[in-house]
């Protein structure tokens, strides 16, 4: 079973106009060489170009040199920056432009801040001038590479917001256009996890002067994540005082479960928070926990565990069992659970009579074979008897 969690919450989108210098990724296959080349060597150099691309002049290699750097793909020492390790494996380099763009972003610290979800290139502002915007509160981090969520094929990043007075850079708001809902998967077992964004906004596909609500179709990405710690902080902040995750065997020790079957059978629970954080990740309004490993906290809970599974065998099938078939069912209950190591105790013959709860047909399935025996059962045999004494048949 795979322990996981699904957690939920919802940000904001906004809507902006701002002068920006932009990048587009696109294909540059000559780009993308040279940088496979600086990863095989450790730095590119003029002469590593004029090697890897032939018939390129000195003053040829200068310039690419120069135009790589300005791209920011290598250093001024000639080593690959994290754009440049992209290129070395897809081809796609970043194409600059400056001009009045549309943003749609929304900030989480699940990503770190502010994401750019789409971006659209206008050539002009249709609601008054830029200078006359708001300061810009809220940006993306630049030079990082951010895949629209409308267009998924579509990859770009913010290079500079350029102000021609050396201001405070700004951006025209042009409207809330709703809510996104972000979706993290985390599973504990293989300490993984996944996030995307679902939702609608408006946008105008193509250049079109009419906005169209449009669904995003973002694909998944991961975040580095101490699984194992965000759950061991939840079972402190927000687990019921009277359990403890076990962190070296990953169990949640728990009183018996008498109330919910499911779990008293598979030693699995599934159960929702509200309101909870993940350090450095936030506030998320709900979280879907699932198939959260058991077991029980205190030898009684064992006992009234196994107490609870064996009896539950006997009711479900009332057939005659004498003892040494009633002894069998019990070490089956127990047996490779978490209930084995505390060493429950099968109750003697007179208690679980007791337990039958009026059912005729599960007390005579008891009584019979022993009072009926064809030779008196010994005392021995209809005493309770612990786990650790069991024999398998």
């Amino acid at each position: 079973m795979t322990m996981r969690c699904d957690l939920t919450t919802t940000v904001d989108v906004r809507h902006l106009a701002v002068f920006a210098e932009m990048a587009t990724l696109q294909r540059r296959p000559e780009l993308g060489r040279l940088c496979r080349d600086a990863r095989t060597c450790g730095a590119l150099g003029e002469e590593a170009i004029r090697r890897a691309l032939p018939g390129v002049s000195t003053s040829g290699a200068r310039n690419l040199l120069r135009w790589g750097q300005s791209l920011e793909l290598w250093d001024a020492q000639g080593a690959l920056t994290k754009l440049g390790e992209r290129a070395a494996m897809d081809d796609m380099c970043p194409v600059p432009e400056q001009g009045v763009y549309e943003w749609w972003i929304a900030t989480h610290p699940l990503f770190g801040g502010t994401r750019l979800l789409h971006v659209d290139r206008r050539r002009a502002m249709r609601d008054g001038r830029l200078d006359e915007a708001d300061p810009l509160t809220e940006s993306p981090t630049p030079h990082v590479p951010f895949r629209s969520v409308i267009e998924p094929e579509e990859t770009f990043l913010l290079r500079d917001l350029p102000r021609r007075d050396g201001g405070v850079p700004r951006g025209k708001l042009l409207g809330h256009r709703g809510r996104a809902r972000i979706h993290w998967g985390v599973d504990f077992t293989a300490g993984t996890n996944e996030w995307r964004i679902e939702g609608e906004i408006e946008a105008e596909p193509g250049g079109r002067e009419r906005a169209q609500v449009r669904t995003m179709q973002m694909t998944a990405e991961s975040i580095p994540l101490d699984a194992a710690a965000v759950f061991v902080e939840w079972a402190r902040r927000y687990f019921p005082k009277d359990t403890r995750w076990d962190r070296e065997r990953r169990e949640l020790l728990v009183p018996n479960p008498e109330s919910v079957e499911q779990a008293q059978e598979k030693f699995l629970l599934s159960f929702s928070l509200e309101n909870i954080e993940v350090p450095g990740r936030g506030l998320f309004g709900t979280a879907e926990l699932s198939d959260v490993p058991l077991a029980p906290i205190t030898r009684d809970d064992a006992q009234k565990w196994a107490e609870a599974r064996l009896h539950r065998r006997l009711t479900a099938k009332p057939v005659y069992r004498s003892r040494a078939d009633v002894r069998k069912v019990f070490s089956e209950v127990v047996r490779d659970t978490p209930l084995a190591r505390h060493h429950p105790e099968l109750p003697a013959h007179e208690a679980l009579v007791r337990a039958s709860d009026g059912r005729a047909d599960v007390m005579w399935s008891l009584l019979a074979p022993v009072d009926l025996a064809p030779a008196p059962v010994g005392g021995a045999l209809l005493g309770a008897v612990a786990f650790s004494e069991e024999v398998t048949p």
